[in-house]
């Protein structure tokens, strides 16, 4: 079994440099573990019952719904319609 090497990176995130520990793991395959990052904030069960709602919120489905018909119409309208899919 190789010993890795482990190097440090500057990784530019949305203009924000992260500095990050590099693990190889395979030829091509490399693991990136940032440093002094924030933790990840889990939600709370209250906070994911809101969100299970508001995702299947009948309202919004029929609104999502509505918006991909117009797009069907409008490629129709224009000619596209061979790259719609029948089930889509």
């Amino acid at each position: 079994m190789k010993a890795s090497h482990k190097s440090v990176v500057n990784l530019v995130d949305r203009g924000q440099t992260i500095e990050a520990e590099v693990i190889p793991l395979r030829k091509h395959t490399k693991l990136y573990l940032t440093k002094n990052t924030k933790p990840i904030k889990l939600l709370t069960q209250r906070q994911a019952e809101e969100l299970e709602d508001y995702l299947n919120s009948p309202r919004r489905r029929y609104r999502k719904i509505q918006g991909l018909n117009e797009t069907k119409d409008v490629l129709n309208t224009l000619g596209y319609s061979k790259t719609i899919p029948e089930n889509g």
